[in-house]
């Protein structure tokens, strides 16, 4: 019995190093990100002015200022990705009863200006269940996964299945992981170019992008990162299938709130 309670102390406080580790590596991550802009934002500054000074100025010289000013952009765009990373670990979760069908809605409202309604086919098989959850943060979820699937889909009309797979309902569950199968599963599903098996770890990781940096539209890499953050603060899970050419599934779960009785 005095064995078993040791174990049980010991986890608690291994859980407790764990939990003040990550809210200083939130910390960290913020202060560092925050104070590192103002120096960023003077590089630029002073960049620019030349530039635009300069009477006289080589090609050469006009190019490597030019470049400066893009890398100068592109360090801004991380430090906002970081910044917001930061502040998603370090803020409260605002838990309520949760339309997720308005949820869902008030996302693809968000993602709508970056494609035209004619391009997109949006499906959802059912209404998705209320369920208790941070709204503002679930409907983050919805907007960055939704946005995925339309940025990294080539096809001229872009497929995007938005649905949820209800515990103990016999429907595939590929890689899911242990524990998931007994809370609801929710799911978005593209036809997009899709993610090579070795690949699909290495997405929900900060700043990792698969293609080149301009490809694709662009962007920092964050988004997923965010994602699996937001999730896990649900104390969920996330995942996903994919097939390369074939199209990608990623799934969730929300486990902090569940399913709202109607």
């Amino acid at each position: 019995m005095e064995l078993v309670v040791s174990r049980a102390e010991r986890l608690a406080e291994l859980n407790a190093d764990l939990s003040r580790s990550n809210e200083e590596l939130d910390a960290f991550a913020y202060v560092a990100s925050h104070d590192l802009k103002e120096p960023l934002r003077g590089i630029h500054k002073y960049a620019h002015q030349l530039l635009e000074d300069a009477t006289v100025l080589n090609d050469e010289h006009r190019r490597k200022l030019e470049a400066l000013l893009r890398l100068t952009i592109r360090m801004d765009a991380l430090l906002d990705s970081l910044l917001h990373f930061s502040r998603v670990g370090r803020t409260a979760l605002e838990l309520e009863a949760t339309d997720l069908d308005e949820v869902v809605k008030e996302a693809v409202e968000m993602v709508a200006g970056r494609t035209t309604a004619a391009t997109v086919d949006l499906r959802q098989p059912r209404p998705l269940p209320a369920t208790i959850c941070d709204r503002v943060r679930i409907r983050e979820v919805y907007v960055n996964l939704i946005a995925n699937a339309l940025k990294y889909n080539d096809h001229p009309r872009k497929r995007v299945e938005v649905g949820h797979i209800p515990p103990g309902e016999d429907a595939a569950r590929p890689n899911c992981p242990p524990g998931a199968e007994a809370h609801t599963i929710y799911y978005v599903r593209d036809d997009g170019i899709g993610i090579a098996e070795r690949h699909c770890e290495q997405v929900f990781l900060m700043f990792r992008r698969l293609h080149g940096r301009d490809d694709y539209g662009g962007g920092s890499g964050a988004g997923l990162t965010i994602v699996k953050k937001l999730v896990e603060r649900h104390r969920g899970q996330v995942w996903l299938d994919s097939v390369v050419g074939l199209g990608t599934t990623v799934y969730f779960t929300l486990p902090a709130g569940e399913t709202v009785t109607a």
